[in-house]
């Protein structure tokens, strides 16, 4: 009889085991431990005092910090930054855990004056941050029009 109460409790505890372990995992994916994160150390970078004639190109560095694959779907620029932000070469694509890859960003501040704030939205299946918004800031001093003399109309001719 004691051969069978110690097999019935090694099959016991062996069940127990195996239902606590799949808690476990179903609560990790439900807080995101075990799915993929993006994360950006440069997220907000700050270019100071710029012209406004200026072309600048940005570097993001975009890191999966995560357990499994993360699918970067689309970097875009945010409303209203569509004229101002230029996405450079962007395709979308897939970062192994623990790889990185950069995404260059052309800042152009044409029409823009004074302190501006301009947004790109990176959407990804990172389950805590589906879309990932990194920023861009700038004081910028407009660019005085060129000193070209207007041409003179010559008068129209007599009736």
């Amino acid at each position: 009889m004691q051969r069978f109460d110690r097999i019935v409790f090694c099959v016991s505890f062996a069940f127990f085991c195996v239902v606590i372990a799949y808690q476990v995992y179903l609560f990790g994916l439900s807080c995101g431990l075990f799915c993929p994160a993006l994360m950006c150390d440069n997220s907000e970078q700050e270019l100071g005092t710029v012209q406004g004639d200026a072309r600048i190109v940005l570097q993001f560095s975009l890191e999966n910090n995560g357990w499994r694959s993360l699918a970067i779907e689309s970097a875009q620029p945010a409303c209203g930054s569509g004229n101002d932000l230029e996405i450079q070469e962007f395709s979308p694509m897939t970062l192994r855990p623990g790889g990185k890859q950069t995404l260059a960003v052309l800042f152009r501040p044409r029409l823009l004056k004074g302190d501006v704030v301009k947004k790109v939205v990176v959407v990804s299946n990172d389950y805590r941050h589906p879309r990932k918004v990194l920023s861009v800031r700038a004081t910028v001093v407009p660019v005085p029009p060129s000193e070209e003399v207007a041409p003179i109309l010559a008068p129209p001719p007599p009736p």
